[in-house]
């Protein structure tokens, strides 16, 4: 299938009918699971068409192939990202990514480092979404929401460095280890959806007759992450010991899920 064209906008008034319906249906499919909003469905749209007039002149457009695929309102005063809705035809193809990042260039253009936001602490979709794209869990408080502020819920903030830390220019140990902080959280949220991947296998293999450990696919791995330390002028050898321990402890987890599933039938 040929890739979509891509194109990112400004806001028009002429969108604003159809970034009310896309907000209300982005919205209404992310709330079932959330005990606040279930009696609020009839009050979504509404709210849309209050937020989307007063905030068009900053909200974003993310079109997919001619059609209006997501929207987000980048707040270049305060550095908050809000309102990032993806139409659900269109969600899990990587446009959320896609909207965020340009959200964050608004934010990195107005001056700021740092960008926050925040989203409902039970959106386990949202909360593992911002966290692979860097952001780090802040806080979480009981608060109103800004398109219903009359619910409150806790809300979790999170916040991003836009700028990646540089080795190059820690000149004291403050800044090696301010650099090491900002890393640890991105390197944790991408492990976390790694192994999110491994949970799967785990899930995938018995019906497949497949064991935890196979071995080919092993080496593969660790050949390819071989191949890529050389590619960045990193150090194979230490990347080999790293892969073979994360892979070790990703079977270890396979086998130990496998083992329980297997019990659950048995039982």
């Amino acid at each position: 299938m040929a890739a979509q064209r891509i194109l990112i906008r400004p806001a028009e008034a002429d969108d604003t009918q159809a970034l009310i319906a896309l907000g209300t249906a982005s919205c209404l499919s992310s709330i079932d699971d959330l005990p606040e909003f279930r009696n609020c469905k009839d009050e979504m749209e509404p709210a849309f068409a209050r937020f989307i007039p007063a905030d068009l002149d900053r909200i974003v457009v993310l079109e997919a192939g001619g059609d209006l695929a997501g929207f987000v309102s980048p707040q270049a005063q305060t550095g908050e990202v809000t309102d990032l809705w993806v139409d659900p035809v269109h969600q899990n193809t990587g446009l959320g990514g896609i909207l965020l990042a340009a959200a964050e260039a608004e934010i990195r253009k107005a001056g700021h480092n740092c960008a926050w936001l925040t989203t409902h602490e039970k959106n386990r979709r949202a909360l593992r979404f911002y966290q692979t794209q860097g952001y780090t869990l802040l806080s979480i408080t009981e608060a109103p929401g800004e398109t219903l502020p009359d619910v409150t819920y806790p809300r979790a903030l999170l916040g991003k460095q836009l700028s990646r830390p540089d080795a190059a220019i820690a000149f004291s140990m403050a800044d090696v280890r301010q650099g090491i902080d900002t890393l640890d959280p991105m390197l944790v949220a991408l492990i976390a959806e790694r192994f999110s991947f491994i949970d799967r296998a785990a899930d995938l293999k018995p019906s497949l007759t497949m064991p935890a450990r196979v071995t080919e696919r092993v080496e593969e791995v660790v050949a390819n992450a071989r191949t890529q330390a050389k590619d960045l002028g990193f150090d194979p050898d230490l990347t080999e010991t790293l892969w073979r321990t994360m892979v070790d402890l990703a079977i270890a987890r396979e086998e130990r899920m496998m083992l329980a599933a297997k019990q659950e039938e048995i039982a």
